[in-house]
């Protein structure tokens, strides 16, 4: 199942200004890490202004999905739906 994980945190726990702290956070939305944790990373955007980060990736198993995404949940709030392309979707409707 393919997931969308929205994370969002405050600006004072915001990592932008600390460079060691982003190399933690680059290595743990990895597809390494993805991978290590039973999941495959499809994307990931941010936007910066809004501390607003999007994940989207696949998995087969909930605890896969909370391992992958613990460094997230320990900054801020992480919602995570369950989405599908609509090209196939539209096949069902």
């Amino acid at each position: 199942m393919i997931f969308l994980a929205i994370h969002t945190h405050l600006p004072e726990n915001c990592i932008i200004d600390n460079p060691e702290e982003i190399k933690k956070f680059r290595a743990a939305l990895s597809e390494e890490e993805a991978i290590k944790n039973g999941c495959r990373l499809i994307s990931v955007y941010v936007s910066p202004t809004e501390h607003v980060d999007y994940i989207i990736f696949e998995t087969k198993e909930h605890e896969n999905m909370l391992s992958f995404l613990k460094p997230l949940i320990k900054l801020g709030i992480t919602e995570v739906k369950p989405v599908d392309e609509w090209k196939k979707v539209s096949n069902y409707l």
